[in-house]
């Protein structure tokens, strides 16, 4: 009997022999046989399985962070770095297929399909994060657009996998540049700064009369 992660080994294991994809599920139904015929229903089109892969990649990222014993003591800014980093090792893990597994447009924006259910489970584990960093201070609550620094976190996420496919340098070293980049962008915008401390004291100034 065949179950979801019987369906992903042998995905992957058709790549490696074959250095592609299946065409489509008739065609990998054949390669598993026919008591796997049932199943592969639920993953027509193939993308849908493909989008179980990547929603595993994120997982198996956010579990290597956890297994660092402070990692529950990291800033939200580190905790963003350390998902970022591992998930870049994870897709190293098979680079080649990894690189073929995904149908990003020539340039951004772009949402690859294949990330839907990646994305629901990074924006969930976002929502929590920015949520405590709010309670800590560590990140300001604008009541106007805080509901959206999760998917800012996502777009930045998106982002490092697409220059991750783009990157052609010999270990990576120019994802690494962009991950410090666009993690520091978008905690800088998250962070109180002095704009926020600036409309704090104007609106202070203005509530108490000095107009």
């Amino acid at each position: 009997m065949y179950d979801k992660e019987r369906i992903i080994t042998a995905y992957i294991e058709f790549y490696n022999k074959n250095n592609r994809f299946p065409e489509d599920a008739t065609e990998f139904a054949n390669y598993l046989g026919s008591e796997a015929f049932d199943f592969l229903k639920s993953f027509n089109p193939l993308v849908s399985l493909k989008a179980f892969i990547w929603e595993e990649y994120f997982d198996k990222a956010l579990n290597q962070c956890q297994q660092d014993p402070n990692f529950e003591s990291y800033a939200c800014r580190e905790v963003y770095l350390s998902i970022l980093y591992n998930l870049v090792n994870v897709l190293n893990e098979r680079r080649d297929m990894n690189k073929a597994m995904i149908s990003f447009t020539k340039s951004l924006p772009s949402f690859p399909k294949e990330l839907k259910k990646m994305k629901v489970n990074a924006t969930a584990f976002y929502k929590e994060m920015i949520s405590a960093g709010q309670n800590s201070g560590e990140i300001a609550s604008r009541p106007l657009v805080d509901y959206q620094y999760n998917k800012w976190c996502w777009y930045g996420t998106i982002f490092v996998i697409f220059f991750w496919i783009k990157d052609t340098s010999e270990q990576n070293e120019q994802t690494d540049v962009a991950i410090e980049k666009v993690a520091h962008l978008i905690f800088d915008i998250l962070n109180p700064n002095a704009v926020d401390s600036s409309i704090e004291f104007f609106t202070f100034l203005f509530k108490q009369g000095f107009k």
